[in-house]
């Protein structure tokens, strides 16, 4: 980052009318995006998701549109109810997973590789990343969870 800086560094100066308050969006690159603050809690998140799709248990990553194209950056990336409840309890209504397409498998591929993930594809569409496949099993002696 320091290096970046050096390299913008005129975008620290102030030039004119331009104030360097970072309100025309030339900072955007050093903000942070905090996904979950859960330091006013006393003790562990509880959180309970009412609609538990797939994007609201991992997360989603939103677009804007600009110029007919549709872009993305880290400041767009929102957290789900697996993000929002770390170290502590997710209460879900287990037949809204199992009806909600996707979301049981997602719920179960988070668990399993203890790390909640989406890919870009699965964010720009409904259906989220193909499940990994362990080589250490074959098809026959795979079960599900």
């Amino acid at each position: 980052m320091r290096d970046d800086i050096i390299e913008n560094l005129d975008l620290f100066k102030p030039s004119g009318d331009t104030p360097v308050d970072g309100s025309d969006g030339r900072f955007t690159r050093y903000r942070a995006n905090l996904l979950v603050d859960n330091t006013d809690i006393g003790g562990a998140p509880i959180v309970y998701e009412d609609n538990p799709s797939y994007q609201n248990l991992i997360g989603r990553v939103e677009h804007i549109a600009r110029l007919g194209t549709l872009t993305t950056d880290f400041t767009l990336i929102k957290p789900g109810a697996l993000h929002r409840a770390n170290g502590g309890y997710l209460l879900l209504d287990a037949a809204k997973v199992l009806m909600s397409p996707f979301a049981w498998d997602g719920l179960k591929r988070a668990l399993n590789a203890a790390r909640c993930a989406s890919s870009r594809s699965s964010a720009c569409s409904a259906s989220p990343p193909p499940p990994r496949s362990s080589p250490s099993r074959s098809r026959s002696a795979s079960r599900s969870c």
